[in-house]
């Protein structure tokens, strides 16, 4: 389970990312290894990442321009795109990536980057297959149920 420091130093990063947009997308699909529901969302002013998983739940408010969060979802939809050869749409999409290393992770991503709403979902499905290209791999997913809106 996270310690406090942990939280707040996640928080610091997502609200002032260092690396750019790929290590910002990089920081938030590396959640998906420890925890097996990842959702960002934008209830208001500030933005709020729930993490929840086997140990429990965890939410973290933070803030990020409107501008970086999108460039994020954007690079996310190129993400799941890169091996489907499917219709490209960087405003909302699903599919699944496989994240490399020991383990590898498969996750199902599902976002939407309009200008009414940007959010993200990541849920770990384990265990993955070993066939991750350059960090991810995707693949199409029939259409899940929609999560509940709170």
């Amino acid at each position: 389970m996270n310690t406090p420091t942990e939280l707040d130093r996640l928080r610091d990063y997502l609200s002032a990312p260092t690396d750019g947009i790929i290590g910002l997308v990089d920081a938030i699909l590396a959640l998906s290894r420890r925890w097996d529901d990842v959702r960002v969302e934008e209830p208001g002013k500030s933005l709020r990442l729930k993490l929840t998983g086997g140990a429990g739940s965890q939410d973290v408010e933070f803030n990020l321009r409107r501008p970086l969060l999108r460039a994020a979802l954007a690079r996310v939809a190129v993400i799941v795109s890169d091996d489907r050869h499917a219709p490209f749409s960087p405003y909302e999409g699903e599919g699944e990536i496989v994240l490399e290393g020991e383990p590898s992770t498969r996750v199902h991503v599902r976002w939407a980057n309009t200008t009414r709403e940007q959010s993200l979902m990541l849920v770990a499905v384990r265990p993955a297959p070993d066939r991750a290209v350059n960090g991810h791999h995707s693949e199409p997913l029939p259409r899940p149920a929609d999560p509940p809106r709170t």
